[in-house]
């Protein structure tokens, strides 16, 4: 919605009364991903987009905003791997320069890190 809008619509209560009794709900990151990401999670993530998206995850992440049942349906969410491939995120592994306690990266060739 335009900034200027929801900027009356905060000032007139009486006008978002009445869009929200028209259905009109408030989105927020959360609604984004379990509307947007959640239904089309293995289309949704593409080359352009696979960055922000995941960082946008992250910080929601850190901020305690994700939930453990919305953590378990992100597991399909495709990530970037470092060969530039994008992979569901429960097929792969942390690379070795985050220093997991098992580098895999020398002993697996697949492009899964």
């Amino acid at each position: 919605m335009h900034q200027e809008l929801q900027i009356w619509l905060l000032k007139d209560s009486e006008s978002r009364h009445w869009l929200e009794s028209l259905g009109v709900k408030e989105k927020t990151d959360i609604t984004y991903i379990t509307q947007t990401i959640i239904p089309k999670i293995d289309s949704h993530i593409t080359l352009q987009n696979a960055l922000q998206t995941i960082q946008d995850l992250f910080s929601l992440y850190r901020k305690g905003n994700l939930k453990e049942d919305l953590i378990r349906q992100l597991s399909r969410i495709k990530l970037l791997t470092q060969r530039g491939s994008l992979y569901p995120a429960k097929d792969c592994f942390l690379s070795d320069c985050y220093k997991p306690r098992l580098e895999l990266e020398k002993i697996i060739e697949k492009d899964i890190f």
